[in-house]
This record gives C-alpha cells, structure tokens and sequence, in this order.
C-alpha cells in the first residue's frame, strides 16, 4: 500500500499535525506500507524529524510569506488551487492508494482537485468548520456531539 501525507508544521500551525501523520506513517510502515509525505518549508517546519524517521519528504515550495496566526486557510501558504497543483507536482506520476490530509488550511475545494489522482482520501480533522469530500474523517477528539459536529460538511465518497 502507497500512501501520501499532505501536511505542515510551523511556529504558528504547531507541531501536532505532523506527529500525528509521523505516528500513522510508522504504524503502517510496520503494516508493511509506504509512506511519503508533502509539506512546505514553513518557518519551524519539521521535515528533518519527519526524514529522520525515514520518510521520504517533498518540500512543497515555501511560501510567499508568513501569514502568522491568521485565519486557518492562511496556514496553507498558497491558495487551495496553487497547493493543489504543487502536491499534484509532487506526486507526479504516483497514484497512491490512499492521501492523508491533515490541515486546517484544506478543504473540499482542494480535495475535489485531488480525487482523481489518488485511490482514496482520509481527512483528519477536528475543527468541524468547513466543507469536505473524503472516504474517511478522523477526528481524534472526544467531543459530546461527536459525527453530529460534520452534518452538513462532509460528503463521503463510496469506494469503487
């Protein structure tokens, strides 16, 4: 199985969304997966920590500047149609089984550009705040709503 990690690190996105990706990677590395991931070099960025743990990385060009703690779709560091190029770019002729998003800048715009380049699409997620299109959302929280916070926000995809 071939899977690709859209995600970024930075000193105003944090670090959780790599290390959860990091901590996927590995698990299913030891499944007997592949793995690579997808990131802009953002200022903090923790492509090293992710190379070190023998991933291959592809540093997504940097972004034009750095927005700060602004509104989540600034985090991206370009617009959902320009990421979508440059992670269509990276992925090149590869076709993954599965592309793993996690980011707070991304949304069903973005995935829809993606769809067909990738076997399937899991989000994780835990803002419950803007449209997506996916075959699997993980929120890792606990929440008293639970799937209720996503009425209306997430389509899921049936598999073919």
């Amino acid at each position: 199985m071939d899977i690709a990690f859209r995600v970024d690190a930075s000193a105003h996105i944090g670090a959780g969304h790599v290390m959860r990706c990091l901590n996927l990677a590995r698990a299913l590395r030891d499944k007997g997966a592949s793995s690579c991931f997808f990131c802009r070099p953002h200022e903090g960025n923790l492509i090293s920590l992710v190379e070190q743990n023998a991933f291959p990385v592809v540093a997504l060009p940097a972004p034009a500047t750095d927005r700060g703690p602004g509104a989540y779709k600034d985090w991206v560091g370009a617009s959902p149609e320009q990421d979508a190029r440059d992670s269509l770019d990276a992925l090149g002729e590869r076709k993954p089984d599965w592309l793993v998003a996690d980011h707070y800048g991304l949304d069903a715009q973005w995935e829809r550009s993606m769809r067909p380049h990738v076997g399937r699409i899991m989000l994780i997620d835990d803002l419950a705040d803007r449209l997506h299109e996916c075959d699997l959302l993980l929120d890792q929280n606990l929440h008293a709503e639970g799937a209720r916070r996503y009425a209306g926000l997430v389509s899921i995809c049936a598999a073919s």
